[in-house]
């Protein structure tokens, strides 16, 4: 394994890999999972005030950086939010869906690597593609956060990375050995101490939200819809049941990222951030040591919208109900979701 004390890290020597992008490709069963976040933001128009151009981070500014992020979660578990507040800070710039795990890092260097976070950082916050755009609001949620940084920076970036949750969670898990090989070259490549941000979901919400992904498939509107009103749903019970298995099958991620590989991890639950918006991203602020302005506090806390209880919307069994509880009895970090209505 790889050693990780207090910062520092002794690898051991692994076989290289090959067709790393093909091993990894997308093969989690419920990709349509990994767009729309569950905690959403108000809808906004317009894009994010400031320069729209873009060209290569200079040297001066990439030797300036001081921490590397990246996420772990589960996708539908509200990372695209937390993602877009982080970004639109002037001294921290996080790219989302870049999956860098998921690509040939031996090709990469520290300027290369770094260059295409900021690129689709900075395309994804000013491009006109409605397929690219964080401010397209035709899903019904919106990204974007006015009046900040959102694509851009001020003068310096302290904190780089990536949002892609649910790809690294999906990676870790099925393969623990090759992402050690892949975080081992991060490390090499970055020179920086590495952190990791995991956001949480109640679980019955997100294995809630699972279910209807599968018994809605494609049908996003449809979806949408129902998501909107009052209305409560019976759907086939091996949908749920799938929902449960595939919930805690990657919920496992976030304990390899501690236990195996050491790494410094925030938890971040969806639930603290709508209640208490402020106090949970100044946490995040400290914990990536980035100065936290009120200014910033007071807008992206204005853009926390609410939570999802999609729980609600499914006719749960008993069985089920108690599977979940025995389920989150298990990890630490879900105590608090022991009960339904908690």
């Amino acid at each position: 394994a790889v050693l990780f004390v207090r910062g520092t890290f002794t690898p051991r020597i692994v076989p290289a890999q090959d067709s790393v992008d093909q091993t990894w490709s997308h093969s989690i069963k419920y990709t349509t999972l990994l767009s729309s976040p569950e905690l959403s933001f108000q809808s906004i128009a317009g894009k994010s005030e400031g320069k729209s151009d873009r060209a290569e981070l200079p040297v001066s500014v990439i030797s300036q950086i001081k921490t590397y992020l990246f996420f772990v979660g589960l996708p539908r578990s509200g990372h695209s939010i937390v993602g877009a507040i982080l970004d639109s800070h002037p001294h921290i710039v996080i790219s989302n869906e870049l999956d860098v795990f998921g690509r040939n890092l031996s090709r990469l260097n520290k300027l290369s690597l770094f260059n295409q976070i900021w690129s689709t950082s900075h395309d994804k916050t000013f491009s006109n593609s409605s397929h690219n755009n964080m401010h397209d609001a035709s899903k019904g949620y919106s990204l974007a956060i006015d009046g900040l940084y959102q694509g851009t920076y001020d003068s310096f970036i302290d904190v780089i990375g990536d949002k892609s949750g649910g790809l690294t969670a999906a990676k870790i898990v099925k393969n623990p050995r090759l992402f050690e090989s892949h975080l081992i070259k991060l490390l090499s490549i970055t020179e920086l101490p590495v952190k990791v941000l995991h956001v949480i979901r109640n679980p019955y919400d997100n294995i809630a939200t699972i279910a209807l992904y599968a018994h809605f498939g494609n049908k996003y509107k449809q979806f949408s819809e129902f998501k909107h009103d009052n209305k409560t749903i019976t759907i086939n019970a091996k949908h749920i049941d799938s929902g449960i298995d595939y919930f805690f099958h990657y919920y496992q991620a976030s304990e390899i990222i501690r236990e195996k590989f050491k790494l410094d991890t925030l938890d971040i639950h969806g639930r603290d951030l709508v209640a208490s918006p402020r106090e949970i991203i100044s946490a995040m602020c400290a914990f990536l040591q980035a100065s936290c302005s009120v200014d910033y506090l007071n807008r992206v806390s204005q853009k926390i919208n609410g939570e999802s209880k999609t729980r609600y919307k499914l006719i749960w069994s008993n069985e089920q109900i108690l599977k979940v509880k025995e389920k989150i009895a298990k990890f630490n970090s879900l105590q608090q979701y022991l009960d339904f209505d908690s």
